[in-house]
């Protein structure tokens, strides 16, 4: 039987305007999207971030692009800490928890 694991990542999302649009991307995964307005492109950001996060466990890539991408995943409930952004003129950049449905490859 696995056994199958709940965890969260943290992962920052930038946006920008460029060309009448919003354009999102997740910076530890390079998962790219976008948005008619500033609040749209974060959260296709996000369901951008969590498809690409399902596709790569059903492929079993979780473990070797995480370590790859320096990406740690927290397991149970998220530690309330402080993150120093940058970002350039005109961009937004914010930290965006994203939960893990299931860890099974990962583990």
């Amino acid at each position: 039987m696995t056994r199958t694991r709940t965890g969260h990542i943290v992962v920052t999302i930038s946006v920008r305007k460029e060309d009448g649009y919003y354009q999102a991307e997740c910076l530890e995964l390079g998962v790219p999207s976008f948005g008619e307005t500033l609040g749209e492109a974060f959260d296709r950001a996000c369901e951008a971030v969590i498809l690409y996060l399902n596709t790569i466990e059903a492929e079993g890539q979780c473990k070797r692009i995480f370590a790859e991408r320096g990406v740690k995943i927290i397991w149970g409930k998220v530690p309330a800490t402080k993150r120093q952004l940058s970002a350039r003129v005109g961009e937004f950049v914010s930290p965006q928890e994203v939960q893990i449905p299931s860890l099974a490859a990962v583990g």
